[in-house]
Order: C-alpha cells, then structure tokens, then sequence
C-alpha cells in the first residue's frame, strides 16, 4: 500500500545509520488491546515485534515501541513496525532531519487511512542542593566531558513520535458490516503516557476511539503539554530568583 510519493531512499538511509549488520531482535513491546464488544481491555509485553503476527485481531492496539532513531539494537523491530503497518516515507525521513515539530496524514489505497505527529524539545532536569534546598541547579544527566561551556547545560532531549492508522478490519459472510482495526503505536513515549492508556483499560468509554479516532491524540498532546509544563516550572525554579533580582538591581544602579 505504498504509494508514488513514498521515497525507499528514506528507509535506505534509516538502515545505513543503523550501523549493520543487525542484531537479533530483542526489543519487547508493551500492548494495550481491546477487543469489539468487551468492556475492558488487556495489558501484555511480546518479547519481539514479530511477535505481533500471533496475535489474535482487535478493535483497538496501543503498541509502546522503542524511539524511533537509526539505533542498530532496536532496528528489526522498528523496520518490522514500518513494513506492517505501511508507514510513510515521509514519517521516516521527519526523524532523520530531527524535526522539532511535525504532523502528518495518508489515505491508502484501499480505504485506511492514517496520522503520525513527531516531536522533539530540549530537557532540563533540575536537583536541589540537600543542604540548600531552595538553591536549584540544572542537571545534565548526558554528560559530555569535551564540553567547555556553561556549567547550567543540560544535552539531554524529550523525544517521541506517534502513528495512529484506521483500517477497515476482514468481515465474514456471517457479519458483513465493516468494522474499523484502530492501531496506535507510541515511539519513545513516556511512561505517564502509558499509565494513563493502562487506566482506560478498565473504563467502557475506551469505545469512544473507536467512533472517532483522533481522541486517542487528544490524550497524546495533553501529556506532551503537561511534560512542557514541567520543564517551565524546572526552568522557573533555577532562574526565577535571578528574574526577581534583576529589577531591584537595575533600579539601584
């Protein structure tokens, strides 16, 4: 279900960084499935993505996936991820530039249709000094000792892409409605984002994805912001005492 506009260049290059040849594959997945007229869901951990071909079809996967970045020890499994779900180029080559911000959609040739959004934004980690807790320093949890800058850096990044696809799932003679196979797979999402997909595993509004979809970004970008939020805060908590300085400072001098 590839169309004109896919470039294979992309995946090409994805491989290259990558550094091969691969190793096996040994990066397990997190599942979050709910299947047509159950009112809960299940929580599950496969050891490989190509485990996923044993799994029996559902209305509605939620796939925890390792980010998606050229790494060689998570390779098979996110080229695994891109070849089943007929993920574009375009979402492939949005990670390769590191864009910061990204959003994207397809129809496929056979009906299905689907949404990727990627982003990225820088991190600041905070620690207070146990003998002074309100003096707060930034804490670079990604050291990097060629580095001669300031000493308040912090190298580290908040990283993570989302797919969500909709496809008409197969029918049988005996029910031949066409019912919607809703898949969402989280690259590099955080662990808050997980427990809160978890809770809805025992909630029967769960089916209010499967009317419209886009819901299930609706939560994604909630926590994004609640993430964003923090690092303001984290930000505040260092620099705020210099803010409230400063005018006192400018008014003496």
């Amino acid at each position: 279900m590839f169309s004109l506009s896919d470039d294979p260049s992309r995946i090409q290059l994805f491989e290259k960084y990558a550094d091969f040849p691969l190793p096996e594959d040994d990066a397990p997945l997190r599942l979050l499935e709910w299947k047509e007229r159950t009112s809960h869901g299940e929580s599950i951990t496969i050891e490989r993505a190509t485990d996923l071909e044993h799994r029996p079809d559902c209305a509605l996967r939620i796939i925890f996936a390792p980010l998606d970045l050229p790494e060689s020890t998570t390779m098979r499994s996110l080229l695994y991820l891109f070849n089943k779900y007929y993920i574009p180029s375009n979402f492939i080559s949005e990670r390769l530039q590191s864009v910061a911000r990204s959003f994207g959609s397809k129809t496929y040739s056979d009906g299905s249709e689907c949404l990727w959004y990627h982003f990225l934004c820088k991190n600041i980690n905070t620690e207070q000094d146990p003998l002074k807790p309100q003096y707060v320093t930034i804490k670079n949890p990604v050291y990097k000792p060629n580095f001669k800058g300031q000493s308040q850096a912090d190298f580290s990044w908040i990283r993570a892409a989302f797919f969500l696809k909709f496809e008409n799932a197969k029918t049988d003679d005996e029910d031949p409605s066409v019912k919607k196979s809703i898949t969402l797979i989280c690259f590099g999402a955080s662990e808050s984002l997980f427990e809160r997909f978890s809770r809805l595993r025992e909630r029967a509004e769960w089916n209010e994805a499967l009317q419209d979809p886009i819901v299930l970004f609706d939560i994604v970008l909630d926590e994004l912001y609640l993430q964003l939020d923090g690092v303001s805060w984290n930000l505040n908590e260092v620099y705020g005492d210099m803010e409230r300085v400063r005018p006192l400072y400018l008014a003496l001098v």
